[in-house]
């Protein structure tokens, strides 16, 4: 098969019905209802193999594990290439360019030096208080960034968080 373009890859991300599923191991969150057929597991839903067998290695989103909607924008952690991406919605899969890096890397916090955190393994995605929060599974922290995509904060570490994976934030601020 040849490769995709990541234009032709976003098209086809894009062209089906987006559901929002729970796992709890790396594989997809995102539920195909048309034209492809799921693959159901008590446990876990996956894709069915005729479709991911069709993403070429210059996909964008590797083994994504969370979605994230906040207003017009789509969030999306992508775990086996350690970034997230965003979108604005609604997605136009007619348009160039539909993502745009948001995290990956390294950071430092300018007020805290020493607090430094590596995006490995982006899992959970959740947003409060105009703040994004990331899971890094990997480093054990959550990652902290403005909706436009500015780090400011890095939280937990080895010693505090393992692997962490789903995040939530109830209403009154508290993280879980």
């Amino acid at each position: 098969m040849p490769s995709m373009t990541l234009r032709e890859c976003e098209k086809w991300l894009f062209r089906f019905t987006i559901t929002f599923l729970a796992s709890t191991q790396i594989s997809p969150v995102i539920c195909v209802s048309h034209p492809w057929e799921v693959t159901e597991d008590p446990l876990v839903r996956s894709f069915h193999d005729s479709f991911s067998s069709r993403l070429s290695e210059s996909c964008p989103v590797k083994n994504p594990s969370a979605l994230l909607i906040v207003g017009n924008t789509l969030y999306v952690s992508s775990f086996l290439n350690d970034i997230v991406l965003r979108a604005d919605l609604p997605l136009r899969i007619d348009e160039p360019d539909v993502f745009n890096v948001f995290a990956s890397g390294s950071y430092c916090n300018r007020r805290r030096p020493a607090m430094c955190a590596i995006l490995n393994g982006p899992w959970g995605l959740e947003e409060y208080m105009g703040h994004v929060y990331v899971a890094s599974f990997g480093s054990d922290q959550i990652l902290v960034f403005s909706q436009k995509g500015e780090f400011l904060d890095a939280l937990g570490g080895s010693d505090t968080l393992d692997s962490p994976e789903g995040i939530t934030v109830s209403p009154d601020g508290w993280l879980f």
